[in-house]
Order: structure tokens, then sequence, then C-alpha cells
């Protein structure tokens, strides 16, 4: 494998799983990666509908099905220290047949990921990043680097109050 990419879902909406500013974050996040992702693409997704959504974005630009898997669905503080080892064992599996596998999950998870992914895969030390919505660190193997991006859009400022 030649990248790990962790991504926190998209932001939500109390409608639909993605809100319209959620959607477009992930779909700049999809079109930037295209311009550097390895194939065979691999895409791991929790099964909250947020996440899939996500994921569904990505894979519907890269071309990849998403495949769900519940070590991936929220995870509270407590089991977090737990998780880790069990999820990087999925990614190791699936790294067998992908060059890049990308992961999309929830908070706290997406945050402690690519730390652990880093000492454990890699024998570097990546600080502990706080991914917004649709945040992704990107971890190439070949430099053992740990990039942070995200395309969330900005909210509108409101026009300044002239004096009366």
């Amino acid at each position: 494998m030649e990248r790990l990419i962790v991504v926190r879902h998209g932001e939500p909406s109390s409608v639909q799983p993605l809100s319209l500013r959620g959607s477009i974050a992930m779909t700049k996040l999809a079109n930037h990666l295209t311009k550097g992702i390895v194939q065979p693409v691999c895409i791991l997704s929790s099964p909250e509908t947020r996440a899939i959504a996500s994921a569904d974005i990505l894979g519907g630009i890269l071309g990849v099905e998403t495949e769900k898997d519940d070590l991936l669905g929220l995870c509270p503080e407590p089991l977090l220290q737990a998780m880790l080892p069990l999820v990087y064992e999925l990614i190791t599996r699936k790294a067998v047949d992908a060059e890049t596998v990308i992961v999309v999950s929830h908070v706290p998870l997406v945050n402690h990921l690519p730390m652990y992914y880093g000492k454990m895969a890699l024998n570097a030390l990546f600080i502990e990043h706080q991914l917004g919505y649709g945040d992704a660190c990107i971890i190439t193997h070949q430099d053992k680097s740990c990039e942070l991006v995200g395309f969330r859009p900005t909210q509108p400022q409101a026009a300044p109050q002239q004096p009366a």
C-alpha cells in the first residue's frame, strides 16, 4: 500500500445524511484526490449514513465501490484504544489488494488513527489532528508524511453595518 487516507465524513444535515456544504466539500476532496491517487483504491466506510454518503461521493468520482465495516462506526472514547488495533488490522488486510485505502469515519477515530497507523506501519511519529467535517489526512508511505487537507466552504460574512 502506498497511501492511507483518513476522512471525517462531510457536514451532516438534520433531514438528510449530508448538508449541501458537506456534499460540496466531499466532491472537492474527491476531485483533489484524483490528481494523486494510486490505483487500485479501496474505500472503507462506517455504516452510519453520513459516512456512507461521504464515501459514496468519493467512490463515485474515483470509480470505486464503498465497503461498509462496523469497526469504523461510532466509537466512544473509552473504547478507542481497544478499537485502533482492530481497525489497523482491517486496513492492512485491505492493503494487500489496494495501493490506496480510504477510511471514512467519525471523531474520535479519525483523529487518532493517523497517529496510530504512523507508529505501527511506518515507525513514524505523527501528531494528532483534529479533523473537521470533510477533512482528510493523507499518509504517504514513501516519504512517511501526513498531510491534512480540507475543502469546507466558509460561512458567508454579514455585510458591515453602516453607522446611523
